[in-house]
């Protein structure tokens, strides 16, 4: 039991003094690369201090993709979640990488990964949790609705833009009675009601959803954890069709004030 204490030790260390030397060395001499302290895991450890070359290190050493591991605040979560709530693109794509990867596997309150990055405003992390096949159903409560967050928090048009392309539910109400349509109203959040009557439903909306917003939303989905498509991906093709795809006037106008 000294020796697993010992080792586990040694490990964490290593990730807190950022020796990556050690860490190798750790691993290579037989430690276990995922060995808890106090209910930390190493990449956990390294995660939550935001030490990303260290994180990488140890997810390339076969460091688990999914194991729970808790911080300093007693919050427990799996790697993923640490980094969509953080904000880290490329060490997501890592753990996206490894074909074991539980893409939504949830905190210990209940949060998944598309969740948190909502939540942050991660525009970047919800879109690639979306190519990787996220779920975005599985929940009747409106706290755990993407849509409901983009409405209630607000600045979060391009996420609400990508979930409702994605097929995301919406229309949950929370205790006060109050749908996602409402409370953009309520915020004034012009680019938010926009994206909503062009996906058809809200005030104004088109029914069926508009020939531009799915022509540039089959496009944007389809571009495999790509960026939003700018004119330069587009030329060759006809004006008409590209200015549909890029749908201009989404963001920067409004028939609704």
């Amino acid at each position: 039991m000294k020796v697993e204490l010992g080792s586990a030790a040694d490990i964490h260390f290593a990730v807190t003094s950022h020796n990556i030397e050690a860490i190798v060395r750790h691993v290579s001499s037989g430690g276990d690369v995922n060995a808890k302290l106090q209910g930390a895991t190493p990449l956990g450890a390294a995660l939550c201090r935001k030490a990303w070359d260290t994180a990488r290190i140890l997810l390339s050493l076969g460091a688990d993709v999914n194991q729970f591991s808790r911080d300093c605040v007693g919050r427990e979560e799996p790697p993923l979640c640490i980094v969509c709530r953080l904000g880290n693109v490329d060490i997501a794509k890592m753990l996206l990488r490894n074909p074991s990867i539980r893409v939504c596997r949830r905190d210990m309150f209940g949060k998944t990964p598309l969740w948190l990055a909502t939540k942050h405003g991660r525009r970047d992390l919800v879109y690639l949790l979306l190519v990787h096949n996220a779920s975005l159903r599985g929940t009747t409560c409106f706290a755990d609705c993407p849509i409901w967050l983009c409405a209630r928090y607000g600045a979060r048009h391009t996420i609400a833009d990508m979930l409702l392309a994605a097929g995301a539910p919406h229309g949950s109400r929370d205790v006060a009675g109050k749908d996602d349509v409402a409370w953009a109203t309520e915020r004034g959040d012009v680019k938010l009601l926009n994206v909503f009557r062009l996906a058809g439903f809200g005030t104004g909306k088109v029914s069926p959803p508009s020939l531009q917003w799915l022509a540039r939303r089959a496009y944007w989905i389809g571009q495999e954890g790509r960026r939003e498509p700018k004119g330069r991906d587009l030329e060759g093709i006809p004006r008409r069709i590209r200015d549909y795809v890029m749908l201009k006037d989404i963001y920067t106008q409004s028939s609704h004030r």
